[in-house]
């Protein structure tokens, strides 16, 4: 295989990703990953936490980079 063959494999694969929050019920079931489980990078990551740190009533964590 050449390497344009195996990055779009792994685009087609990347695409077809649960997300970590849609596995655990945190989100709906059929949440797509579009960051390859990069959860740090994440924006959708990074609101479920903000939502539980307030809901929970701890101070909220910064935005990630």
């Amino acid at each position: 295989m050449t390497s344009n063959q195996i990055r779009r494999l792994m685009e087609v694969n990347a695409k077809q990703l649960k997300c970590n929050h849609a596995l655990t019920g945190a989100a709906p079931a059929n949440k797509m990953c579009p960051y390859c489980y990069q959860c740090a990078t994440c924006p959708y990551d990074q609101m479920l936490e903000d939502t539980v740190h307030i809901y929970r009533g701890l101070t909220p964590v910064p935005a990630r980079a």
